[in-house]
């Protein structure tokens, strides 16, 4: 029940970050409804039966289907929705914990009671959430954001932004749980070879790209050129039509000066 509820509260908050991230409204159907009520059934399963490791990612994988089938976007759109809106709610919860360091608040002492206290935490940081998103300059970051990754190649997309969500529920489980150093540095080992992997070929791909640049602007130099030539060769035309107009017209009138003009 404890799950159910904060999981409840949760996804609600997620979904309005959500509709502020992608700037569309919310409708109250029964096809979101049913969204809604199975995304709270996954996370919460998610939650109690899943490895630290892999949640957060599952988390957001979930959060993006549920983007595309609520606000008709497209997968890779959803997917960085999604994305945004758990990051969001990760700096809520940073912030959080600030303010309880600041002010010195023993907040899980005032209230004994776990299951309320989980509920109340919940909200507090889904409310610091919103209050961030309010800010103007998080929108035009997000919107910056969310256009820059359009523009991207959907399977350097996907590969980097997992490994960006896996690397920071490592960080996650570094500060919450205990984990052996062996298991940290070969899963960042693993990491470091799919970043190398990416960076490979995106610096690849670069490299292909100057080329072809380099080799169009080439070819519009030889271009150039060659209208030059066509235009030098078409107003040469044009003076030897004239010239031959004139030698018809003296040579029509048998006019002495044909010759001369010749």
């Amino acid at each position: 029940k404890l799950y159910l509820v904060s999981t409840l509260i949760n996804v609600a908050i997620a979904f309005f970050i959500q509709s502020k991230i992608a700037n569309k409204k919310i409708v109250f159907n029964f096809k979101n409804f049913i969204s809604f009520l199975g995304t709270c059934l996954f996370i919460t399963v998610v939650w109690m039966y899943v490895n630290n490791l892999f949640r957060i990612l599952i988390n957001t994988l979930i959060m993006s289907i549920s983007c595309k089938i609520v606000f008709n976007e497209k997968l890779k759109r959803s997917f960085m929705i999604a994305v945004l809106q758990q990051f969001e709610l990760f700096v809520s919860e940073l912030v959080w914990i600030l303010l309880l360091n600041i002010f010195k608040i023993d907040f899980y002492s005032i209230i004994t009671n776990v299951a309320i206290t989980t509920i109340l935490v919940n909200i507090i940081i889904s409310g610091i959430a919103i209050l961030i998103y309010k800010i103007k300059y998080i929108q035009f970051l997000f919107e910056k954001i969310l256009n820059f990754f359009d523009k991207i190649d959907s399977w350097k997309f996907y590969i980097l932004i997992i490994i960006l969500i896996i690397t920071l529920n490592i960080l996650l489980m570094i500060i919450y749980f205990s984990e052996s150093n062996n298991y940290i540095i070969a899963t960042n080992t693993v990491f470091i070879f799919m970043y190398s992997f990416v960076v490979y070929f995106s610096l690849n791909e670069k490299n292909e790209n100057i080329k072809f640049k380099e080799e169009n602007k080439n070819l519009m130099e030889h271009l150039s050129e060659y209208e030059k030539m066509l235009d030098y060769q078409r107003a040469q035309n044009h003076e030897n039509k004239n010239q031959l107009l004139v030698i018809k017209g003296l040579i029509h009138k048998n006019n002495n000066k044909a010759k001369e003009y010749i």
